[in-house]
């Protein structure tokens, strides 16, 4: 089993992160059902209920993964305690010491104001502390705004792509990037 980096709650300087439980799954809905244009870029057509529940169960985990390992933390602001996103990763694929972010969504209100790399940086602070040494994340190519934004944290190799071998409009490829070098403050 891997080294377990999240037990319970954190916060970074706004927000506080708490582990999801069966009764925040409307929340967890809610959430995505705000991004569902994000989810659609990824050529996923489960609606976000179903993606909700998933995250709830840990029912898509790597092959030969534990539900123990996966981790979905609801993100609140500090100052009103209101959820505001969710982020959720994997412990321990495909190396013990990777960590992999599975999704990072936050309401439409509250983006594009830093509380992303805000929970990054700090989930990556948490990751070097627990012997992590690399970090992952799968995003689609079409959506141009999460490339950018896992760029600009850092995830500048890539290590495969997947999906349809040619582009249309309904055909989609996603890209696994990678941060090698973890920073912790």
């Amino acid at each position: 089993m891997g080294m377990n980096l999240f037990t319970g709650e954190g916060q970074s300087k706004r927000c506080l992160l708490q582990e999801a439980q069966r009764h925040d799954f409307e929340m967890i809905s809610s959430i995505l059902k705000d991004n569902i244009d994000a989810i659609q870029l990824q050529g996923q057509d489960e609606q976000p209920i179903t993606l909700a529940q998933s995250l709830i169960d840990h029912s898509d985990l790597p092959p030969q993964g534990q539900p123990c390992q996966e981790k979905t933390l609801l993100i609140l602001t500090q100052a009103t305690k209101t959820v505001i996103g969710m982020v959720s990763f994997y412990q321990g694929y495909p190396t013990e010491k990777t960590l992999y972010i599975g999704s990072l969504f936050f309401l439409k209100d509250f983006q594009r104001q830093g509380f992303g790399k805000e929970v990054m940086q700090y989930l990556e602070q948490e990751a070097v502390t627990a012997g992590y040494r690399e970090s992952r994340v799968v995003v689609s190519l079409k959506n141009w705004q999460a490339l950018r934004f896992w760029l600009n944290l850092g995830f500048n190799q890539m290590t495969q792509i997947v999906g349809n071998d040619h582009y249309s409009e309904t055909t989609y490829a996603d890209v696994e990037l990678v941060k090698t070098k973890l920073i912790a403050k």
